[in-house]
């Protein structure tokens, strides 16, 4: 746990070796929610399939896979 700006934080690592060491700026709910499933499966590997489910559920995107690739590269890089 770390103190930042008065404020308790606890840090996880998720997409594999990726981390940052300042909290992460997520503001749309599809974020929050691939955070979300990513956390709820801690140290395994989750499966495309499981996250496309999770984010859009049976009214996935065409470009479900495609989405999901942006999402979480746009995570790492903030």
């Amino acid at each position: 746990m770390f103190a930042y700006s008065g404020v308790d934080i606890t840090l996880f690592r998720v997409l594999g070796l990726q981390a940052v060491d300042r909290s992460p700026a997520l503001r749309a709910p599809m974020e929050l929610r691939l955070l979300a499933a990513l956390l709820c499966r801690p140290n395994v590997v989750v499966p495309v399939e499981d996250l496309i489910a999770a984010l859009w559920g049976e009214q996935k995107p065409p470009r479900a896979r495609k989405a999901l690739q942006v999402m979480c590269g746009g995570c790492g890089s903030r």
